[in-house]
């Protein structure tokens, strides 16, 4: 085999693995995969239409983002979601996003700064899949754009792991209760929307900024709670060990 072929083939099988660990990871968290399924290394590789070692690693690094758990002898399955995940979820949000959003304080750029302002205005569609997603997304970005902004990579990095397990935390929610999501900044009167964070960190106060993220964080961790412990169709949810 000469080294052209060779590189070609690693290139190849890295490609295959990016597309099933991306493709996978997001069918888990919007819960066309739900807490608990086992899955196949052959069904996924045949839905993906990648190999079975490329399925495999996969499986194997989303094992390491805890979202997908492996049995001994019995293969792989979709972590289940109990509360006490979601309460050190957001417990750790709190610290890492406060410090995120103080360093970012008087250091957005005028182009951040912009982004930043259309993604504080984004709402959440009724009943509309596809608009949750973009919503989520949106969501997601903005705190990751505040952590790069702090000049931290491996703090933005951080937080775009957090969100995205926040953001299945989030699906649930939206599976049990539909609509029941928050609905941005222009739909509700909270104590800490995205644009008030975003006021502070323009105008440079730190610790301004710091305590409206947590405050933010709170309020979501408050609102999906009163979601999973209130629904009458939280029963057919699989949470795992801790289902009320």
């Amino acid at each position: 085999m000469n080294t052209t072929t060779s590189r070609q083939r690693r290139v190849e099988g890295s490609s295959q693995l990016e597309i099933a660990h991306a493709r996978l990871k997001e069918d888990i968290i919007r819960f066309k995969l739900e807490p608990g399924q086992r899955v196949s290394e052959v069904e996924l590789a045949s839905t993906y239409q990648v190999g079975r070692a490329a399925v495999r690693m996969a499986l194997n690094r989303l094992a390491q983002e805890k979202l997908v758990t492996v049995a001994p002898w019995e293969g792989y399955f979709v972590t289940p979601i109990t509360l006490e995940d979601v309460e050190d979820l957001c417990g750790l949000r709190l610290v890492v996003e406060a410090a995120a959003a103080a360093a970012a304080a008087g250091r957005v750029t005028d182009t951040q700064a912009e982004r930043l302002r259309e993604l504080a205005s984004l709402s959440s569609p009724h009943g509309d899949d596809e608009g949750v997603v973009a919503y989520l997304r949106g969501s997601k970005e903005f705190h990751v754009l505040i952590a790069e902004a702090a000049g931290n990579r491996l703090m933005s990095e951080l937080v775009s792991d957090l969100f995205d397990r926040g953001r299945r935390v989030l699906h649930l929610c939206n599976v049990i209760d539909p609509g029941s999501l928050p609905r941005g900044d222009r739909e509700v009167e909270k104590e800490a929307t995205h644009g008030h964070i975003l006021e502070s960190l323009l105008a440079g106060d730190g610790d301004l900024a710091a305590e409206r993220m947590q405050r933010h964080i709170i309020e979501v961790q408050e609102h999906l709670f009163s979601i999973l412990v209130r629904s009458p169709n939280l029963r057919r949810i699989n949470l795992g060990r801790q289902v009320v």
